[in-house]
């Protein structure tokens, strides 16, 4: 499903001026006596005088940017920066069918710990050019990852951090896990953690599933399809949900490709989940309906203990940045930073 541009609201009227009642006349203040001409005695009864306070800058504004493909599409990309004493940067790989624009309040909790955010909306998804829910090639989503990370290394110092949720979580860690290679791919960089948000390493696919996928590859691999994934599954809160399906950002389609890519590579990050070296925060949800939590309990049994922190919210659905108890899971997320 296209995105569909939506009509600007009608401002509301302005209310007429209110007139607000004068506060009552404070006392005079009593007459000050020069200091050149003052007894001991007047000095000490004199008010002292309050050194003016330095100006607080306001935080930055959120932005735009918009970034050029090698294979010419317009990806756009929204910053949030934290000021100028910031600890580092946290970059956000959204997940299937959404867009960067539904992690605001995210973007805002790691902004009040101290950390610049950015992230894109995936080629095919939100505001980014591209066939809704298709890539051209299996490395497409990585290297465009690869080149938003290039843009972002001038923002300033300090830590890099990359943070993925579900299919952006299987494409987080599919990106860090390159770097596990002896010989690396051109798109491979340097991050100093990785946070997974119920990440899309295991997405549930039955048997007939994957013979129809093997056909549709060979057959029709660009073919746009339903993801099947319902509404309701997303998420417990139901506001969340019903802003979900009126998202005219939002949809719903998937290619063969794409889903040949999730699968082939939620099980390569699973192969290398042995020698996973790179400092990383699992988060995933134990009632999840859109991908198996079976795929992130694979990955902790089989990670390092010293590089992997994880936390299973039990009684969670996916989208655990958007549950009742989302603060209690962004809590969780600047915790674990605030220790790099």
């Amino acid at each position: 499903m296209e995105s569909r541009a939506r009509q600007a609201p009608t401002p509301a009227p302005v209310p007429p001026a209110v007139a607000v009642p004068s506060a009552p006349a404070s006392p005079p203040a009593p007459a000050r006596v020069p200091a050149a001409t003052a007894s001991p005695a007047e000095r000490a009864a004199a008010p002292a005088t309050a050194a003016p306070l330095p100006a607080v800058a306001p935080p930055p504004a959120p932005f735009n940017e918009q970034m050029l493909t090698q294979d010419g599409l317009r990806l756009h990309l929204r910053r949030w920066p934290a000021g100028p004493e910031a600890r580092g940067l946290v970059q956000i790989v959204h997940g299937l069918g959404e867009h960067i624009g539904r992690y605001e309040h995210v973007a805002a909790a790691l902004n009040a710990a101290g950390w610049h955010v950015a992230g894109h909306d995936q080629r095919g998804h939100g505001r980014s050019e591209g066939s809704r829910g298709a890539i051209p090639h299996p490395l497409a989503l990585l290297g465009d990852v690869a080149m938003v990370s290039d843009h972002l290394r001038g923002a300033g110092g300090g830590r890099r951090v990359l943070l993925g949720h579900s299919m952006g979580g299987l494409v987080a860690a599919r990106f860090v896990a390159e770097n596990l290679h002896p010989q690396a791919a051109r798109f491979a960089r340097d991050f100093d953690a990785l946070v997974l948000s119920s990440p899309a390493l295991d997405i549930g696919l039955s048997k007939g599933q994957r013979l129809l996928l093997a056909a549709l590859g060979r057959l029709a691999p660009a073919l746009r399809v339903h993801n099947g994934l319902k509404p309701q599954w997303v998420c417990r809160d139901p506001a969340v949900v019903q802003a979900y399906t009126a998202d005219p950002l939002v949809h719903d389609r998937v290619t063969p490709r794409l889903v040949r890519f999730m699968v082939d590579n939620g099980a390569h990050v699973l192969s290398m989940a042995p020698r996973w070296r790179v400092p990383t925060l699992l988060l995933w949800a134990g009632e999840d309906l859109c991908v198996r939590p079976a795929g992130s309990e694979a990955f902790a049994a089989a990670a390092p203990p010293g590089v992997l922190h994880r936390r299973r919210y039990r009684k969670l659905y996916h989208e655990i940045f958007n549950e009742p108890e989302q603060g209690d899971v962004l809590a969780d997320l600047t915790q674990w930073l605030r220790r790099l």
